[in-house]
């Protein structure tokens, strides 16, 4: 359950940075999220922007932070943390 939540607040950010003109408009990965190896990594980690990079040419830290400032995060998560070298690593409460 939770997992499905976070890929579709990703998708819906990564949309939303796209129709803003943010981060450009290609196809977007599947996403991904699975449970870091260590537990400073957060709870959840998606690695989307690093898969968006290539086919974006783009920065992956920079569409890592352009979909994570569109992230509207519900109760159930404390927060939602950009980490080198393009991932999204979210805390849950």
């Amino acid at each position: 359950m939770i997992k499905e939540t976070i890929a579709s607040l990703v998708e819906e950010a990564a949309q939303s940075a796209q129709a803003d003109g943010s981060i450009p408009a290609v196809a977007l990965p599947d996403i991904s999220v699975e449970r870091p190896q260590r537990p400073e990594h957060g709870d959840y980690a998606v690695n989307l922007p690093l898969r968006l990079a290539r086919t974006a040419r783009a920065n992956p830290l920079e569409l890592a932070r352009a979909i994570a400032a569109r992230i509207e995060a519900p109760q159930t998560l404390e927060s939602v943390e950009v980490a080198a070298p393009g991932f999204l690593n979210f805390r849950l409460k």
